[in-house]
């Protein structure tokens, strides 16, 4: 399909890669798309881990926890699902704008470090255990 569309050249397919090599891939990155269409995409953790490397986000309003990883405005631009148009339009306006890119990829390292550290998550999921266990 990439042959077939003329990006071929521009687009490569790598397959399973290893971890030490998503982390170098990230740090190649300018920015970082989730399109996800579909709700099982209940949070996307490839956002904090590309958050965590200072990249802007892209990602899509669905009705999860992935518009809460990374917020509209702040580390980078929510869209609607399955609208190419404003992916295009979200894409081009990172790429175009270096100062906003920078804006949103210190936001999204504050964040991610912030909000999504083991010590924090650990915390946050033991509270919500013993809420729920002692309404039991």
């Amino acid at each position: 399909m990439a042959s077939e569309m003329g990006v071929a050249g521009r687009v490569h397919f790598t397959g399973k890669i290893s971890h030490e090599k998503l982390v170098a891939c990230y740090h190649a990155a300018q920015i970082f798309v989730l399109a996800s269409i579909a709700r099982s995409e209940a949070f996307g953790i490839v956002q904090v881990e590309a958050m965590a490397a200072g990249l802007p986000v892209i990602n899509t309003g669905l009705d999860s926890g992935v518009p809460f990883v990374s917020l509209h405005g702040q580390t980078g631009l929510t869209i609607p699902p399955a609208d190419s148009e404003a992916l295009a339009s979200a894409i081009n306006r990172l790429l175009d704008d270096a100062d906003l890119r920078r804006s949103f990829s210190i936001a999204a390292r504050a964040r991610a470090r912030e909000e999504f550290e083991l010590g924090k998550m650990t915390s946050r999921t033991l509270s919500l255990y013993d809420q729920v266990m002692s309404h039991s």
